[in-house]
């Protein structure tokens, strides 16, 4: 298969798969004329040829601690506006010792990442 400029589709994988990275142009290159599943292939034989069949993972644990937010973003459906704080049965905030409880309980799960994270409430410490 050829692609951007005549190159050998095999050219690319040694020139990603070589110590110097490819230019950010060529990058764009890439995204554009391949297709999803060719870029995937492409991103599969390189990750075999660097680390082999070798895969790992992470168990995740997200803590929301407050979903009170003054930053009010129009693709977050997850906020309660800061001026509905004690109106809105919707709204919470963890105190320290419950998020301390849910730290614990991801580390009790097997959690091997904890994510903390939540509104911009600037009631909080």
């Amino acid at each position: 298969m050829e692609l951007m400029g005549g190159y050998p589709e095999e050219y690319w994988f040694d020139q990603l798969n070589a110590d110097k990275p490819i230019t950010y142009s060529e990058s764009l290159k890439l995204m554009e004329e391949l297709d999803l599943f060719s870029l995937m292939d492409l991103g599969n034989q390189l990750t075999s040829r660097q680390v082999g069949n070798v895969v790992s993972y992470a168990v995740s644990y997200n803590i929301n601690y407050s979903n009170y937010c003054a930053a009010s973003c129009p693709i977050c459906a997850f906020y309660v506006p800061m001026a509905l704080k004690g109106r809105s049965n919707k709204g919470y905030e963890l105190s320290v010792d419950d998020v301390r409880k849910e730290v614990e309980k991801a580390k009790s799960l097997g959690s091997t990442e904890i994510h903390i994270v939540g509104g911009f409430n600037s009631d909080l410490p």
